[in-house]
């Protein structure tokens, strides 16, 4: 229609010809330019924001930030993870989202071992609300503010943290936080403490399956070498006392000094083989030795058998 060298042509700067003009843009800025992850991170363009980036990519496990910059000792770490529905948004802590208002949120956190969560630095902040936009939660209520309209501004755990991003707090009101996804800026709103907004941050220390402790006679508990999601009672167990969690326990004089070649103490004052073959020639076998294929008296012989 047009030839590739047509002439422009003059216009009224007022008119809008053929749907408007031309816009030229300089390039887009990279974020990562500056190489602003730290401890072995890499920097991405933030999913959420094209105009910022985040360093979730070789983070270690112990550090956390939007620049992975505030690292924990790693035995800080939830190592056997956190109770059922919640997750280790910061290392060391784990955090989910209940419903109800300030009070009724702040109960129920509490019946699972936590509290309505504080927040204690720019760090913990930025991957709280990056957790929220994971899980598709634009905003949730957290553990600051007023809920007894008694004039006094507090942390709910009592916490002495002076980090608090929301200002022109009034009496009954309490701070909610934004996810990333719903807030460019990142300050935290205020709404009434005895509203129910939909969520609620609930921040509990790790999962420990030694609390509270279930070995018995002396024995230390740990988690299992096998599933640290569970404990074992082994360290320090009497060597005449055997169980799950150490707790039956035979004369001392019933231990075996010495096991037959090849055989193991498990259960105190027994002492077993692995040997291969059908139950007719294991038991054949068995019997050279002076026993019969394992019987099984008790739970305690049972778990003694089975986790070694």
């Amino acid at each position: 229609m047009y030839g590739e060298y047509s002439d422009w042509w003059v216009s009224p700067c007022t008119a809008d010809y053929y749907g408007g003009g031309i816009c030229k843009a300089p390039c887009g800025t990279d974020q990562c330019a500056s190489n602003p992850c730290q401890n072995g991170a890499t920097c991405e363009a933030s999913p959420y924001d094209a105009s910022s980036y985040q360093c979730k990519l070789n983070c270690p496990s112990n550090c956390y930030g939007q620049q992975c910059e505030v690292c924990v000792p790693t035995s800080s770490v939830c190592v056997a993870g956190c109770p059922p529905g919640f997750t280790q948004s910061v290392p060391g802590s784990c955090f989910s989202v209940l419903t109800g208002n300030f009070q009724t949120a702040d109960a129920s956190c509490t019946s699972s071992g936590g509290r309505i969560a504080t927040i204690n630095d720019a760090a913990e902040d930025y991957q709280i609300r990056s957790w929220l936009t994971a899980i598709g939660q634009s905003h949730a209520m957290i553990g600051y503010g007023d809920p007894s309209s008694v004039g006094t501004f507090q942390w709910a755990d009592g916490s002495a943290s002076t980090y608090v991003r929301c200002s022109g707090l009034s009496t009954g009101y309490c701070c909610l936080i934004p996810s990333i996804a719903s807030s460019a800026s990142g300050d935290w709103e205020l709404g009434s403490c005895a509203t129910d907004y939909g969520a609620a941050v609930c921040r509990t220390p790790c999962f420990d399956p030694c609390t509270p402790d279930p070995c018995q006679n002396g024995a230390t508990c740990e988690p299992a070498s096998y599933d640290t999601t569970t404990f074992q009672c082994k360290l320090n167990c009497p060597s005449n006392c055997y169980g799950k969690q150490c707790d039956v326990c035979v004369a001392a004089a019933s231990v075996c000094e010495t096991c037959p070649a090849g055989f193991t103490q498990v259960v105190p004052g027994s002492c077993y083989s692995a040997l291969s073959g059908d139950f007719q020639t294991t038991d054949t076998d068995c019997g050279n030795n002076g026993g019969r294929i394992a019987t099984i008296n008790d739970a305690a012989e049972d778990y003694q058998i089975r986790s070694e």
